[in-house]
């Protein structure tokens, strides 16, 4: 068992934090979880349909990492 399966027996909320700094073109956002663990490194996404699919993918792959 890992750092982060033993963090997560120990802690039971299943939160998930998405913080995005909004700009014209490009966004940038940081996905933490409720113990302040990150499933993925900060990323940058476009203005765009594109964009907005590629953030919606890496925040149901932060779920369905971390809230069981």
């Amino acid at each position: 068992m890992n750092k982060i399966e033993k963090l997560l027996l120990v802690h039971s909320f299943d939160v998930i934090f998405d913080g995005i700094d909004f700009a014209k073109k490009n966004h940038y956002t940081r996905i933490v979880n409720h113990i302040g663990l990150e499933p993925v490194k900060f990323f940058r996404f476009n203005n765009s349909r594109n964009g907005y699919f590629r953030l919606v993918s890496k925040i149901l792959g932060s779920v369905s990492r971390f809230c069981r």
